[in-house]
């Protein structure tokens, strides 16, 4: 009996714009209702975002497409592909948020940084000076972006082990006379 191979492509990348989309929507609301950095914490909610779109969409590809089965290796690649397409999403949104909406944002992040190094005791100002410096480097633009891109990924393919570990079900080696239709 032939085994007929389901693709992961165009699921995947339907999931990765609906969490890339929920994350700008998020990032949105999220600015126009706090002026100023945001409190600590809530960039997490996009990795919320990010988790619970990597779960269920494995879990409905796996009983809708893939009929009932999806073996790790296939879940893990659906999940990092899903996280994969989010980046290369949300990475620009971040670029032009940064760069066109909200470009002081950059000197909000320099400010509170600086304060906070001013309150740290035995911070030289020589130490202080190279901490601005990188700093300004790591809060650009287009570093921003690429960190996005990278965090993403990271943390997806975290969320894509263990997603793939609760919902891997393999397909019988064996059909028995119960298991056939």
């Amino acid at each position: 009996m032939e085994t007929k191979q389901t693709s992961i492509l165009a699921p995947a990348l339907i999931a990765g714009v609906i969490a890339a989309a929920a994350c700008i929507i998020y990032s949105l609301i999220l600015n126009a209702a706090i002026k100023g950095l945001p409190p600590k914490g809530t960039q997490y909610v996009s990795y919320l975002l990010l988790i619970l779109v990597i779960f269920f969409a494995t879990k409905q590809f796996r009983e809708k497409k893939a009929e009932g089965f999806i073996s790790y290796g296939k879940a893990l690649g659906f999940g990092t592909l899903i996280s994969g397409v989010t980046a290369v999403l949300y990475a620009p949104y971040m670029y032009i948020y940064m760069t066109f909406i909200n470009p002081n944002l950059i000197n909000q992040i320099m400010e509170q940084a600086q304060i906070k190094m001013a309150n740290t005791p035995n911070m030289t100002p020589e130490a202080m000076d190279m901490a601005m410096k990188s700093i300004k480097i790591f809060t650009s633009p287009s570093v921003m972006a690429i960190i996005t891109i990278v965090g993403f990924l990271f943390i997806g393919f975290i969320i894509s082990l263990i997603t793939a570990a609760i919902l891997q079900k393999d397909k019988p080696v064996f059909e028995t006379p119960d298991t056939q239709a």
